[in-house]
């Protein structure tokens, strides 16, 4: 038998439709640190490279920004679009419950509800560009509900004075149309009830499907940013923990680099017809899928058991390729340092670091320096030996919150700064600003 659904059953479907929405949020949160980030990145290159002959290579990296911000402004038009959508369906069912309640039902009790007097702000088909409050949305969902409610209390009172009726009919009294009658209007207002529950119930299909469909390109739109920039050092601390909770499992079964689970995996190669690709055009796909994990999102600082399962799969691969060019590195005097144990609160990661000449020394510290991966300008604030394999290290306190650590590794305090803008690199990484001018 179908059966329509409860109140309760609606509700919860709501709340995982606004979930959905909020994962959205998430990573749109994520996408414009990094947009923000690489705008202020290239307003640095501007002004540190103004000559003439600079202005080809910089328009490329200028041309690269507008095709990221567009795909974004359009993912963000899209999410717009659906909000307006979501409220124009909750606002006509509304005013439809609304109207059936007021035309249709004569119990007083039930027309002076709060329920049926509601005025929300009329839905403009016109306005294509209104962004509407998804507050105003569940408060038209609560609602409907609670009109629904109503009605149903209602038709409960109505199926009980129809039995007393019925009892009256067998004893004799001649009011068997009248019982007829009863049936008819509490069958009429029982369908009606069941319809208002399926609108809602198509609503919650609907905007599911909009909605993780506008994730899962979101998700992918994040994970080219990844891989065609490489920006792994960006912390999100200005994203509430809270807020991205459900969208990054570190570690967790169910997710694929960290953002994308397996489900959706499943759901991005099916759209795309993955199967019946070539196989370079699969690599690509899923080089992009494994980007959207790529950051540590999180706002925490890497240590050996936080490191997510891709990660350690990738660091595997580095390592494997690494042993294989070791012999031709060390005939150039560079002697291999990446392996997996070493990624904690440094910045080796997918880097090869060296024992190349250092050129930095004390009188280096305060001067105003740019590092390789690392789209912050900051202050040399340590120059020395790396505290266990005394490898020289030069100390940086960057001027926005994208680094790994407070200037304190592994137990062992190189500079003091706050958490989240200190770095430690190796010397190769770093470069004065006046030698980036002058260049």
């Amino acid at each position: 038998m179908n059966t329509s659904p409860s109140v309760s059953e609606v509700k919860r479907k709501f709340e995982q439709v606004l979930s959905l929405r909020q994962d959205i949020i998430n990573v749109f949160h994520i996408l414009d640190s990094k947009i923000k980030v690489l705008q202020e990145v290239y307003s640095n290159m501007v002004a540190t490279h103004s000559h003439k002959e600079y202005v080809f290579g910089i328009d490329s990296f200028c041309f690269q920004n507008e095709l990221i911000e567009t795909d974004y402004i359009n993912l963000k038009d899209i999410f717009r679009r659906i909000g307006g959508r979501s409220y124009c369906e909750y606002y006509n069912l509304y005013i439809m419950v609304q109207q059936y309640g007021t035309a249709e039902i004569t119990d007083s009790k039930v027309k002076r509800s709060v329920n049926f007097t509601h005025n929300f702000p009329p839905y403009k088909h016109l306005d294509t560009k209104r962004e509407y409050n998804i507050d105003v949305v569940r408060d038209m969902q609560d609602s409907i509900t609670g009109c629904i409610t109503e009605l149903e209390s209602h038709h409960q009172g109505r199926e009980t004075s129809l039995q007393a009726d019925r009892e009256q009919s067998n004893l004799g009294l001649n009011i068997d149309n009248l019982v007829y009658t009863e049936m008819f209007r509490n069958t009429m207002l029982k369908a009606k009830i069941d319809m208002f529950y399926r609108y809602l119930d198509v609503f919650y299909n609907h905007h599911s499907k909009y909605y993780t469909r506008l994730l899962l390109k979101a998700k992918l739109h994040l994970g080219i940013v990844n891989e065609d920039i490489l920006i792994k050092q960006f912390s999100q601390q200005s994203i509430d923990r809270s807020e991205i909770a459900n969208l990054k499992s570190p570690g967790g079964k169910d997710s694929i680099g960290g953002v994308i689970k397996k489900e959706e995996d499943a759901q991005i190669k099916s759209y795309v017809q993955y199967d019946d690709m070539a196989e370079s055009r699969q690599n690509v796909l899923s080089h992009i899928i494994a980007s959207t994990g790529s950051d540590n999102s999180n706002g925490e600082l890497n240590d050996d058991d936080s490191i997510q399962s891709h990660e350690h799969s990738i660091i595997d691969e580095l390592d494997n390729d690494l042993d294989v060019f070791d012999n031709e590195l060390k005939q150039k005097n560079i002697q291999v340092k990446l392996k997996s144990e070493k990624i904690l609160e440094e910045s080796e990661l997918n880097s090869v670091s060296g024992t190349t000449e250092c050129t930095f020394d004390s009188k280096s510290v305060g001067k105003r320096v740019l590092i390789d991966g690392y789209d912050s300008i900051g202050t040399i604030s340590f120059v020395g030996p790396h505290n266990e394999n005394k490898d020289p290290r030069v100390g940086v306190t960057l001027d926005t919150k994208v680094g790994r650590n407070n200037g304190t590794v592994r137990g062992h305090k190189y500079f003091e700064c706050e958490a989240g803008y200190g770095i430690l690199v190796v010397p190769y990484k770093v470069h004065f600003m006046d030698e980036l001018g002058n260049s």
